[in-house]
């Protein structure tokens, strides 16, 4: 199996392997086990996941961004992967840096994201993540609005049971705002509710803990790659069943693992945005034996 140069990179934590493709295009893109292989942690480079950027083919984009979660599943959509895409295009020249953004083609469709530089690099980014879709699940009319969705540990007899949003940003996640006497934890529940009977697909899960009407506490159970330091689209889901349920203004700060992000919604309807960091870690690369 021939070696693999990667770019790590990390939004708040959420680190990803990156690959510039933009010359290659698809030849370039590593195959499922190589992404598995060299996102281990312990025997591998170690990551949630590798993020390609290749040449957009939707004639208004200035590069097209592919992810695969770390166990070599495909994704659709990262938040925090998109402004690392964004500084990594921007520094190599894929965009010219005189462009005040760029539109990036995701899985969720194409996304306008705004740069911010510091000497000389691009050290954060604001990005538009798409208006958010409430799912309608298991046949039930209408969308999945605080309603209830029970499971049970592994290992447990009884059932668990608690209120739950199900949202699209793209892609899956389900969102459970929880208090301070609940004992739900993202690393027993998140991986049973990933593989509920109501996603066939799976689903990403998070918890959240309010602090307030403008900050939330939250911990996301990735789809693919577990427990994450960060997630962009689950800050988005967060913010939406926060605002359909009346939980949360339009513009909240979102405290994850790894740090902040900055959340807004600004009309209820269209776009949700976020401002966050994007950080380079540097090129390694990675040859399986």
């Amino acid at each position: 199996m021939p070696g693999w140069d990667f770019v790590k990179m990390h939004g708040l934590g959420n680190d990803y392997l990156f690959v510039d493709a933009m010359e290659r295009g698809a030849a370039a893109i590593p195959p499922p086990e190589v992404v598995r292989r060299a996102s281990d942690r312990h025997r591998g480079i170690g990551s949630d996941g590798v993020i390609v950027l290749l040449p957009a083919d939707d004639g208004v984009s200035a590069f097209r961004m592919r992810i695969w979660n770390a166990d070599g599943s495909e994704g659709e959509m990262c938040g925090n992967g998109l402004r690392c895409a964004v500084k990594l295009a921007y520094e190599r020249g894929h965009v010219a840096r005189a462009r005040a953004g760029c539109r990036v083609q995701t899985g969720a469709g194409p996304l306008w994201v705004e740069p911010r530089w510091e000497g000389g690099r691009v050290v954060a980014c604001r990005e538009e993540m798409g208006p958010p879709t409430f799912l309608s699940l298991a046949g039930e009319a209408g969308p999945w609005v605080d309603r209830f969705v029970v499971w049970r540990r592994s290992g447990e007899d009884g059932d668990r049971r608690h209120a739950a949003t199900a949202v699209s940003m793209g892609n899956p996640h389900l969102v459970l705002f929880v208090d301070e006497d609940d004992d739900l934890d993202v690393l027993r529940d998140g991986p049973v509710l990933e593989r509920s009977s109501l996603f066939p697909n799976r689903v990403n899960v998070g918890f959240a803990r309010l602090r307030g009407r403008e900050r939330v506490e939250l911990a996301v159970w990735e789809r693919g790659s577990g427990a994450t330091q960060a997630c962009g689209t689950g800050a988005a889901a967060c913010l939406a069943a926060g605002v359909a349920t009346s939980r949360l203004e339009r513009r909240i700060t979102v405290s994850l693992p790894g740090g902040e992000l900055e959340a807004e919604w600004p009309d209820g309807e269209g776009s949700i945005y976020l401002t966050g960091p994007a950080e380079s870690v540097g090129p390694c690369r990675f040859e399986p034996s």
